[in-house]
């Protein structure tokens, strides 16, 4: 049986727009005439592969660029969003204001900055003074020289207590941490980043090895792990830990210390009472006045994340559906000359007993499948640059967003059927006297 006979069975009922009594045998019909659609499309495609391939490629652009975007600000969000997890979502920052500009209206929490005596006080009054990180960042755009070598001169001098790597999430990709005797003495040690040691001690181990920086040896006793730098923090590969006293050395300016308090989800509240009710007592802050310092908790940094990426997505998802629409548009123009250039094909066809519905089902399977196939291909390619790009800058992992798949499916899908049915449909109308005549 071909494609012709059966039409020609199935063209009493549905030209008199009834159904048959058995419905089970109607549904086998149609779907041994979808099936038989489905090879005559394809049978269309392989005449026409250069039409074919171009739409197919229109099809597969847009997909890519909206799966490839998606897929890239799924993987850096990921990324990030893991890497303040490790930071502590359950911590908090206490530093001073940053006026926007300096004037005599904006003198009060310039006069009191967080400096030396408030941070050791602090720690004295936190009743979990173990919990505390105390640091602060100087020496920006420090070159720092060793192993008869110079570095880039973008690195960044940090003080702090032994608290710093724990509190902050960093790990060691070797040596050790600071030692209570070496903050208590000041010793001139110093734990540095990854780009650091890869720039001055290529190959080798940089431990026990001392570096030059603005005029003092330190000896190296640890080099952190390479991490990406989250929402605009320092990038570890380029900084200098030192002890906070060894530290003070390099720091011209007085204040600009940062109190970070470790606590829990059940605490974080309570702890950031005590801690902000210690501050405004050591800032001499006065009651019923602005206080001269804020309490910044990396809780807030995850809601702003997930805001950036949703708006993100959002632009994402418009230039995509941007680039689908044009294809979809491509789709369409292809799909009414394959009608008019095929004319006399299809009065052929209906001259034979081909029914309408056969001839609008065969020119709407050929653009399902070729939106399906530019689809598969689009997601697959979108699925390749949507992570290439994160991990070849080192800002996200690999992920595998099945929603994002099954948009492209569903998008490619209904591409499909609203830019053929248009054409289809022409081609089902077709006169098949006309049509013969048709050169």
């Amino acid at each position: 049986m071909d494609l012709f006979r059966l039409s020609r069975i199935l063209s009493l009922d549905l030209n008199k727009n009834r159904l048959p009594a058995l419905g089970r045998n109607y549904s086998m019909k149609f779907w041994k005439l979808f099936m038989f659609a489905l090879l005559e499309s394809q049978n269309g495609l392989r005449q026409s592969k250069v039409r074919a391939g171009l739409t197919v490629a229109l099809i597969a652009i847009g997909l890519m660029s909206l799966v490839g975007v998606l897929t890239a600000i799924d993987s850096i969000q990921n990324s990030v969003s893991t890497n303040l997890a490790t930071l502590g979502a359950e911590s908090f920052d206490v530093v001073d204001k940053r006026p926007v500009r300096r004037n005599p209206f904006l003198e009060e929490p310039l006069k009191r900055p967080l400096d030396n005596r408030m941070a050791d006080l602090f720690v004295k009054q936190y009743p979990k003074a173990g919990k505390v990180c105390v640091s602060f960042t100087t020496g920006f755009g420090t070159t720092v020289l060793g192993n008869h070598r110079k570095s880039n001169p973008n690195n960044t001098i940090i003080g702090s207590n032994e608290s710093y790597l724990p509190i902050y999430g960093y790990t060691l990709q070797e040596g050790r941490n600071f030692s209570r005797f070496d903050i208590e003495q000041s010793r001139p040690v110093c734990i540095i980043g990854n780009e650091i040691k890869e720039s001055l001690f290529p190959g080798t181990s940089a431990v026990g090895k001392k570096i030059f920086l603005g005029g003092k040896q330190v000896l190296v006793i640890g080099y952190i792990k390479k991490m990406p730098s989250v929402m605009g923090s320092t990038n570890t590969g380029r900084i200098v830990l030192m002890p906070l006293d060894f530290a003070r050395v390099f720091k011209k300016t007085p204040g600009g210390y940062t109190l970070r308090v470790l606590s829990t989800k059940d605490d974080i509240n309570t702890d950031q009472a005590i801690a902000t009710r210690i501050v405004r007592r050591l800032k001499a802050d006065k009651a019923g006045k602005d206080i001269s310092f804020v309490v910044e908790r990396n809780e807030s940094a995850v809601e702003t994340l997930g805001k950036i990426g949703t708006s993100l997505k959002v632009g994402g998802g418009i230039i995509g559906f941007i680039t689908i629409l044009g294809a979809s548009i491509g789709l369409l123009n292809i799909m009414i000359v394959s009608v008019k250039e095929r004319t006399r094909e299809i009065g052929v066809r209906k001259s034979l007993g081909a029914t309408t519905m056969a001839i609008r089902l065969q020119f709407l399977m050929e653009a399902v499948t070729i939106c399906l196939i530019g689809g598969i291909l689009g997601i697959a390619l979108g699925l390749l640059v949507g992570n290439a790009v994160p991990l070849a800058t080192g800002t996200g992992g690999f992920v595998f967003p099945l929603n994002w798949i099954g948009l492209g499916f569903v998008t490619s899908l209904v591409v499909g059927v609203l830019s053929g049915y248009l054409p289809a449909n022409s081609a089902a109308k077709v006169d098949p006297v006309e049509s013969l005549r048709y050169e």
